[in-house]
């Protein structure tokens, strides 16, 4: 397997012209060192090590470049900082201390314009420097790393904004992203028309094939499943499997193309251990992201990796996320406690979201012998579509789990066909 590691890029802020050779279409955001209020070394050192700590994690983001200016001469110039680095954004801050707390500020702003983004504070007691620089980062990632923090929905915007004849393949692929909180058929349809849109100007792209097998996936995975599965399943290894041949691929793309290999080594070539490899693969790369590691938990745990789904579900929920995922990620954690037979964990944290999955919380209720409330989960999701015993058919899970699944979705009322 291809294993790549991140880390910050520190450099020279004299060397910052040098970043466009390697942008390659992808925003670049630069790190400024965060600033003490007072003259106090101590908190100069622990501004020093905060500034490094955030750009370490916003570097374990793969869809930006993210660069450390050292150089103290950095905080000389701040109106001439956007045309001497060339970023695309500049993350700057301030450090406060007084009366035994600590208050970091963060604010992000357009590397061109100077127009403000994003900002936020955090207020901290006590004296453990590493903690408050480790939650600092974690939270600011949380803010504007992951394919659907403030950096990438800035990105998302300017694609739109963009007249469709100056379109790059980087944009096309950022106007599909925008589209993947869509949780409906005819906008699934919509981010597919996007993408062959992008595949008729790039057809080599492996970003854009990428996007249109995920696109198949997802009608699946998020809204069914429904009896074409396979069909559907097979055409996105069609495109994934092009994509995956590409030799000219990012680090971005990288992620992704092992992040839909993972699913599909389950759920059309029945391959469990390759499954799990590309999913590892994938976390190598973006191992900061809660939404990618819980989605693909649910693979480790249907190839029988069970302890090790749990923790990466754990570690989800642990790490800052986006808001619109938040309703997604206890439930994940809840399928893997299910099928490690932990079902009272399962049933508090599938609580409140039962019909994000409604075929597991049916199945963790039948195990407690809550029947009356299993079936009344399987009777409402049957309102939505024509779900069945055949249709659960379609999900890839190693044996004996899957017997036993389904046993459970049949004692809660789903029906054969």
């Amino acid at each position: 397997m291809r294993r790549l590691r991140s880390g910050a890029h520190a450099v020279r802020y004299s060397d910052c012209r040098r970043l466009r050779m390697y942008s390659k279409g992808m925003p670049t955001v630069a790190v400024l060192p965060f600033v003490v209020d007072g003259n106090d070394p101590a908190q100069d050192d622990f501004a020093r090590g905060l500034t490094g700590e955030v750009s370490a994690y916003l570097s374990t983001f793969p869809d930006m470049h993210t660069l450390a200016i050292s150089d103290p001469a950095a905080k000389l110039a701040p109106r001439n900082q956007p045309r001497q680095s060339n970023a695309t954004y500049l993350l700057e801050g301030d450090v406060a201390k007084a009366d035994g707390k600590t208050r970091i500020s963060a604010r992000l702003s357009n590397g061109g314009t100077g127009e403000s983004l994003w900002s936020d504070q955090y207020d901290f007691e006590g004296s453990d420097r590493l903690g408050m620089q480790g939650e600092t980062a974690r939270k600011i990632y949380g803010a504007l790393g992951g394919p659907f923090g403030r950096i990438a929905k800035a990105e998302m915007e300017k694609a739109w904004r963009k007249p469709d004849s100056d379109l790059t393949e980087v944009d096309y692929s950022f106007r599909v992203q925008s589209l993947y909180t869509t949780e409906t058929h005819e906008g699934l349809a919509h981010l597919r028309q996007v993408a062959e849109k992008g595949l008729a100007r790039f057809p080599d792209s492996p970003a854009l094939k990428l996007h249109m097998a995920n696109a198949l996936l997802l009608e699946q995975t998020d809204l069914g499943p429904f009896p074409d599965c396979h069909e559907k399943f097979a055409l996105a290894w069609k495109y994934a499997s092009e994509a995956d041949k590409s030799k000219s691929k990012s680090r971005s793309v990288e992620r992704f193309d092992h992040e839909v290999m993972a699913k599909l080594y389950a759920l059309h070539a029945g391959d469990f251990d390759r499954s799990v490899e590309e999913a590892e693969a994938a976390i190598e790369i973006a191992r900061n992201d809660a939404v990618i590691r819980a989605s693909l938990s649910t693979f480790l745990s249907s190839a029988g990796r069970i302890d090790q789904a749990i923790e990466w579900a754990s570690e989800a929920l642990r790490q800052d996320h986006s808001a619109a995922f938040a309703r997604f990620l206890k439930p994940v954690l809840a399928a893997d406690l299910y099928f490690a037979g932990r079902n009272d964990e399962a049933l508090e944290n599938m609580r409140g979201n039962e019909m994000v999955m409604p075929d597991v919380a049916a199945a963790i209720d039948i195990r407690l012998g809550r029947v009356e409330e299993a079936r009344s989960l399987i009777a409402d999701w049957l309102k939505i579509g024509p779900f069945s015993i055949t249709t659960e058919l379609c999900w890839a899970i190693k044996e004996p789990m899957k017997s036993a699944n389904l046993d459970d979705l049949r004692k809660a009322g789903l029906p054969e066909k």
